[in-house]
């Protein structure tokens, strides 16, 4: 757990327990990149990375489930294929989304 998120897992939990399985290096197969841009030029940006490269498959996290389905369907009009994956989607259906990439 990075420094900064342990440390605030301090201040606000009490007692609490780390559980660590496994070695926390990321696989080899990804990569992680930061591009530090303007809140209105995220998705164009996002657009050209992905135009400009040859990637499979992409993740991206957004904030919040709004701007996850806002970003998907502007993609989708792009030309992307486009999954929204969010958190309170049953099991089930995020399985299915997964499964349309494979």
């Amino acid at each position: 757990m990075p420094d900064n998120d342990k440390n605030i897992a301090e201040e606000i939990l009490h007692n609490f327990k780390t559980v660590q399985v496994g070695n926390s290096v990321p696989a080899s197969t990804v990569s992680h990149a930061i591009y530090p841009v303007e809140p209105h030029l995220k998705t164009s940006l996002l657009m050209t990375i992905l135009d400009c490269t040859n990637i499979a498959s992409v993740l991206v996290f957004t904030r919040t489930k709004d701007r996850a389905t806002r970003l998907a369907t502007q993609m989708k009009k792009s030309g992307f294929l486009v999954i929204s994956s969010q958190g309170d989607l049953p099991q089930n259906k995020r399985q299915e989304a997964l499964n349309l990439q494979a």
